[in-house]
């Protein structure tokens, strides 16, 4: 494969990979649902990490935000609680907390 470089021919192969897998995520109902709601800003417009222009994760607990949010040096809000239940019981849950998984915006 790598002998397809000089010639150009991986890349283009590898951008019709790219345009399919990021269509079917979009399209699919099921891959559609794995997105992220941004918690510092709330928008209601679903983001995925593979949207890397506008799109970063958290390097501790892989949560995605817009990258103009997470710019304005808000704190990741998942690792917040996360220390907040830390503190409380000492120690972290054995079960993940629902409020992770299924956060809905105030």
């Amino acid at each position: 494969d790598f002998l397809q470089v000089p010639s150009g021919t991986l890349l283009t192969s590898l951008r019709k990979v790219i345009k399919f897998a990021i269509k079917h995520v979009y399209d699919c109902r099921l891959c559609s649902q794995k997105g992220y709601i941004c918690e510092l800003c709330n928008q209601t417009k679903v983001i995925y990490p593979f949207e890397v222009e506008s799109t970063i994760r958290c390097k501790q607990c892989k949560s995605v935000f817009h990258k103009t949010c997470k710019i304005e040096g808000k704190q990741c809000p998942k690792c917040l609680r996360k220390q907040q239940r830390r503190s409380q019981i000492g120690s972290e849950p054995e079960t993940p907390d629902s409020q992770d998984y299924a956060y809905v915006p105030q």
